[in-house]
């Protein structure tokens, strides 16, 4: 049974859903990723295997996000035993309100360090706040933690042996998103067709809160080289 954990670790929009599909799947879509090049993107959606639409589906179905909007891009990547990935933003401007990741075939550690000047939203003694993804789970970034905490992935280290169809004891990560142009205009369309009005304010505060965002500058908005 799908459990759910809001603001993970006291990190605000930070969301962590737990056993979230079963192992036959896990495996299918792990086995189905595993012998491909770590780092390619996938897309357009039209090209994506049906389960990545159920994991889309799964997202909006099971209320870890009831709103979301509709990736239109897939970055897979494997992590061996001792691999690590430094501490970064998504960029607010390429990318949309949410980043979500898919954990197959081994636990992980995600990470997160605040901006510089927010060192006070760290517990006493902490330089990060360190948070656990086992396998079969589904993490939502929004809110504070997309766009005030920066995050990485700790170093792979497992805790505990690998299922016997993972011969090489690799974590493989899927991480969704949504280009911030389509976002842009699918929360406007929703906004438009929208009638019941408290959910009108809910989409006009997201589509306020996305406004201090440009799009990149091929899509003839602008850049902020910070990311």
């Amino acid at each position: 049974m799908v459990q759910i954990f809001r603001n993970a670790h006291g990190v605000e929009g930070l969301h962590l859903a737990t056993d979230c599909f079963s192992e036959e799947v896990e495996r299918r879509i792990f086995s189905a990723n595993n012998g491909r090049e770590s780092g390619g993107p996938t897309g357009p959606t039209s090209w994506w295997p049906d389960d990545y639409t159920k994991l889309t589906n799964l997202i909006r179905d099971c209320g870890l996000l009831p709103g979301y909007v509709p990736p239109n891009y897939c970055l897979h990547l494997k992590y061996f035993v001792g691999s690590a990935f430094c501490h970064h933003y998504d960029s607010r401007h390429r990318w949309g309100e949410v980043i979500v990741g898919v954990n197959l075939g081994q636990s992980g550690v995600i990470y997160f360090v605040p901006k510089d000047g927010h060192e006070s939203m760290l517990p006493p003694g902490m330089n990060s706040i360190r948070v656990t993804l086992p396998r079969r789970s589904i993490y939502i970034m929004s809110g504070a933690s997309r766009l005030d905490w920066m995050h990485g992935i700790a170093k792979q280290q497992p805790t505990q042996p690998p299922p016997s169809w993972n011969k090489q004891n690799v974590r493989v990560s899927l991480t969704f998103r949504s280009t911030k142009v389509f976002s842009d205009v699918y929360l406007k369309r929703q906004h438009q067709i929208e009638t019941d009005v408290e959910k009108q304010a809910e989409l006009q505060a997201r589509i306020d809160s996305q406004e201090r965002f440009y799009p990149v500058h091929e899509y003839g908005g602008k850049k902020d080289v910070q990311g």
